[in-house]
Parts: structure tokens; sequence; C-alpha cells
């Protein structure tokens, strides 16, 4: 009973949980009543079996190859290759992980049911564990990588998301969402760097908010937030290409990579009228009314500062 049911419902148990995690972790939904069947049904089958361990084996096969599969279905089609900052927050290396682990999970589901369905079609031989190594010891030595690839590769996915989470958190703008000045100095070092290499021109767009110190004297500082949450809002509908970032208090940025003066300025005052029309509109915060944009093109030798 201890060797058939204990260490059978032990195995369902952890098999659920890595199920359970891995769903968490990608954001998505589960249901705990078919793990719980299969939990159950694994353990009496265990039960049942008893010593003649084959019997469970070709079952828990099957059970577990179905779980693998789906496992490795949810890490590849749930790969992040995205981010809200872009570029900043090294995704490639979770993905690539990611990846592995998918694999690792695919080619489990695949072995299981194959073990599985070979010892069912050697029904009338002894034991699988008095069999000869053959075809086994393979199996167990992959299901010893297997292991270490999707225990540790799970864990470092974990570790990976959570200081790509701390590295948006420092350059993110915590009251707009927008990318805040140290994001921007990143991308700027970037896009000078592009340029230089390049001779591809980009423009630059500071824009800050009008009268915004009196509205914030005459309605305090919480209307204020909702009119700078508001403008961001604006911003980042009008952006199709380019990156809009919180320079600091009523003060915005824009990124325009490669584009010249002329596209620069149209940009500007899509943005200028794009404002204006907000102001005007039901929904709008009171406080944004118009915007001062200045345009700054790169022209070689250019410096950030300059």
């Amino acid at each position: 009973l201890l060797s058939g049911g204990l260490a059978n419902a032990l195995g369902a148990l952890s098999v659920a949980f890595l199920f359970v995690a891995i769903r968490q972790f990608l954001g998505r939904a589960w249901r705990w009543q078919p793990l719980l069947l299969m939990g159950l049904a694994v353990t009496a089958v265990g039960v049942a079996f008893g010593g003649r361990y084959v019997g469970a084996t070709i079952f828990n096969g099957f059970a577990y190859g179905v779980l693998q599969l789906l496992n490795a279905w949810v890490l590849w089609r749930d790969r992040r290759g995205a981010s809200p900052l872009g570029p900043l927050t090294g995704q490639g290396g979770l993905v690539r992980v990611q990846t592995l682990v998918a694999l690792a999970h695919l080619l489990m589901g695949l072995v299981l049911p194959l073990r599985a369905l070979l010892l069912a079609l050697g029904a009338d031989q002894p034991d699988y564990l008095d069999m000869s190594k053959g075809w086994q010891e393979p199996v167990f030595v992959f299901s010893f990588v297997y292991l270490v690839i999707c225990s540790l590769g799970f864990l470092l996915m974990c570790k990976m998301r959570a200081e790509q989470e701390v590295r948006e958190l420092a350059l993110s703008d915590g009251l707009t969402g927008l990318a805040n000045r140290r994001a921007l100095d990143e991308d700027m070092v970037r896009a000078l760097g592009l340029a230089e290499h390049t001779g591809q021109s980009f423009a630059v767009l500071m824009l800050d908010i009008d009268h915004f110190k009196a509205f914030n004297d005459q309605h305090g500082h919480r209307a204020g937030d909702a009119a700078l949450r508001q403008f961001s809002l604006c911003l980042q509908a009008e952006l199709k290409s380019g990156r809009a970032y919180r320079y600091g208090g009523e003060e915005f940025t824009v990124l325009l990579p490669e584009m010249g003066a002329d596209q620069a300025l149209a940009m500007a005052e899509r943005l200028r009228a794009a404002i204006a029309n907000s102001a005007s509109a039901a929904s709008a915060v009171p406080g944004v009314r118009s915007a001062s944009i200045g345009v700054a093109v790169w022209q070689s030798g250019d410096d950030a500062d300059r």
C-alpha cells in the first residue's frame, strides 16, 4: 500500500503542482477538479497493482504524458517576446529558457506514453524493474535530465521574470505609466550610437504643459495627477512610432527614430492638435488645454545634451 498508493499519490501531487505553477506563471486559468480526478485515479491504480509496478507505470505513462504535452503546449504558445518597455528588458533570455523547458516537457510527453505502450505490448514479460536494461536505461537517463531542466529551468524563468519586473519599475513612471528619464537616457545612448553608425537622423520632441503650476495651485495635486495621466494617454494614443517619456513634472519627451525635420514638425503639430481636441472633449480631465512643443533633429556630432 505504501509503495503503490502513497508513492503514486505523491507523484501525482508533484505533477499537479508543477502543472498549476506553470499556468500561474503564465497568468492562465486552471481548474482543480481534473487534477484531483487524475490524482485519485493514479493512486487507485497504484493501490490496485501494489508491488506489480508495471501496471501502474502503464497507466501513469498515459496520464502524465497528457499533462506533459499540455505543459509543453502552453509554454510554447505563451512565450513572451515583447514587453511594455520593449528592447530594454532583455526578453530574449526568458524566451529561450521557456522554449527549452517547453521542449523538455514535449519530449517527456512523447516518451512516457511510448514507454507505456511498449510495456503494455510486453505484458507477459517480467516486471519492468526486473527486465534487462535495454531501452530503459536511456529512458531513466532522460528522465533525470528532464527533471533538472524543468525544475531549474522553471526557477530560472521565475527569477528572470522578477528581475524583468524590477527593471520595468525602475524604467517607468509610476504616475503616468510612461517610460521615465532613466529609460530616456538609455534609449538616447542607443539612438545616438545607431545614428552615428548609419547616418540616419532621428528627432526629439520636448513637451511642456502650459500653465500647469497655476492649475495645480487652484485645483490641487490630485486633479493635477489626473491631468498628467490623461495627457500621457493622449500622447500614447497618437504615437504610431517612437516612444514617450515623462521627463519630470509636467515635462514630457518623445523620441522619434529615423525621422527628419519635416516629419518631426508634422508629428509635433499632430500632437498639439490632439491635445487641443482632448481638452475640448467631454471626457477630458480639465487642466490640460495646450502644450508648448520644441523639436530637435540629430545632426552629426550632436550629443544627448545638445
